[in-house]
């Protein structure tokens, strides 16, 4: 059975949860060096003051196997991190995070940014989410790396 928590600044903080998130994500510096000083330093104490907000996916035994960072914020309601843990892929987890973002982020119009590596495995999930592409560019994060923004237009 798996369990879906949303944190807001309204949820009781737990600085080891939040570690042991950011532990399932952290592979990711290899395509987005800063994500870690990001995740402690602008991301953590922003889902404090209220601009930001985590969704996560819990396996039968309270592990951590999926996760989404979201950006809720006057100017912009992004998906920045959408991750689910390799042996748990193909089984949904991409679907329910992708709703539960969407929902936690009301009506407004949703960013995400997908590196072209990870484009593949992204794209019907984005599809069928309403998201569109609007541009792409090159060397953003990694010199020799594209990145695709695309956005899902309010409802």
């Amino acid at each position: 059975m798996l369990n879906v928590v949303t944190y807001t600044s309204d949820s009781q903080h737990n600085d080891i949860l939040y570690t042991k998130l950011y532990e399932l994500t952290d592979y990711i510096n290899t395509y987005y060096p800063k994500h870690r000083e990001w995740f402690f330093n602008t991301f953590l104490p922003d889902l404090k003051a209220g601009t930001r907000a985590i969704v996560a996916v819990f396996n039968e035994i309270g592990e951590p196997v999926g996760v989404a960072f979201l950006k809720k914020s006057h100017d912009e309601h992004k998906i920045c991190t959408l991750f689910v843990q390799q042996e748990y892929r193909k089984a949904g987890i991409g679907k329910i995070l992708m709703q539960e973002s969407i929902a936690t982020l009301e009506s407004a119009e949703i960013s995400i940014t997908v590196s072209g590596v990870n484009l593949p495995q992204l794209q019907s999930l984005l599809d069928r989410h309403g998201f569109m592409l609007v541009s792409q560019s090159h060397g953003d994060y990694l010199p020799d790396e594209t990145e695709y923004y695309f956005i899902r237009p309010q409802r």
